[in-house]
């Protein structure tokens, strides 16, 4: 079963007026127009094509965040672990609102997450031992190197 012809005002139909010799008519030849027009390289072609908007104009969609707990008079200093541990929490508030309404942006939030989390694990892990070093492994090496030699 062939295909249906494409109706005329389009590019298709355009190309099969040609195609079979025939005399195109003027919705083919201004779908042509446009066709040849979006693939011009031409710097007011592209400057048309940069005038105008890809996407409708649309105000961003508002979040609400929750209320922030009733805060109490703080005379300490806040450690930098405590704010990234503040903010940890309202990403994690904030994901999955923005996955649903706007997922590019949840993206970034969670790649921000992973960074804030990268972040509190330095901190928390800052003193801690990360086992022996190349250095330690050589010298015990040849310590029993030494120790084998000298026994034998």
């Amino acid at each position: 079963m062939p295909q249906r012809k494409a109706p005329c005002g389009t590019y298709s139909a355009y190309k099969r007026h040609l195609r079979n010799k025939e005399k195109v008519d003027a919705k083919c030849r201004a779908a042509q127009r446009k066709h040849d027009g979006t693939r011009s390289t031409s710097a007011t072609a592209r400057a048309a094509r940069a005038a105008k908007p890809k996407t409708p104009a649309t105000p961003p969609a508002t979040i609400e965040l929750p209320a922030p707990a009733p805060s109490t008079a703080r005379t300490e200093v806040v450690s930098r672990l405590d704010v990234l541990k503040e903010l940890l929490e309202q990403q994690r508030l904030l994901l999955p609102t923005l996955r649903q309404e706007e997922p590019a942006r949840a993206y970034l939030l969670m790649r921000e997450q992973r960074e804030t989390l990268r972040e509190i694990d330095e901190i928390q892990n800052a003193g801690a031992s990360k086992g022996a070093t190349l250095a330690d492994q050589l010298a015990e090496a040849r310590a029993a190197r030494a120790a084998r030699a000298a026994g034998a």
